[in-house]
């Protein structure tokens, strides 16, 4: 028991090693906008008014604007790539999406000002980070913001006026 006990701390030990050996510089936003795609998956994910995030695949940029309609189906957000070392290392990222001041109220009745979630990003790839209006009571007009944070520090942020069709 001691020895298996030894070996998951050397596990523990070895993987914090190689998690710290990640260097995130900043995040390059490269473009933004209003995008097409279509959605592959969807997962629970507490920390998030709809409950779900979504996987989106053949992601194109169709529009660069920074004001979006609230329209069901419209998807906005923006391509970035987290600049480090090394290389297609991945970097355990906070999402941060904030809704206007008003906030939403989800299907269950919940007020919400923001979703949060974390999820891994290899570094030196270029990615997109998007949001799409999929329910009616998601479509606040006002000031919404995308966020990317890397250990407590805020490296990307993005602005965008949700607008009446």
């Amino acid at each position: 028991m001691r020895g298996l006990l030894w070996v998951a701390l050397l596990g523990l030990v070895a993987a914090d090693a190689h998690a710290q050996s990640i260097d995130v510089d900043r995040i390059r936003i490269f473009e933004y906008g209003i995008y097409s795609g279509r959605t592959e998956a969807s997962r629970p994910q507490e920390g998030t008014a709809t409950g779900t995030i979504n996987t989106v695949a053949d992601l194109k940029l169709v529009a660069q604007t920074e004001r979006i309609p609230a329209r069901i189906g419209t998807r906005f957000g923006f391509g970035y790539e987290v600049v480090g070392r090394p290389r297609d290392a991945s970097a355990r990222m906070t999402f941060i999406t904030r809704f206007p001041p008003q906030g939403v109220v989800n299907a269950n009745g919940i007020m919400y000002f923001q979703n949060e979630f974390e999820a891994s990003v290899p570094v030196g790839v270029a990615m997109t980070r998007t949001y799409t209006f999929d329910e009616p009571w998601e479509l606040a007009t006002g000031e919404w913001t995308l966020e990317i944070h890397y250990r407590g520090r805020k490296l990307a942020e993005k602005r965008f006026v949700v607008v009446e069709p």
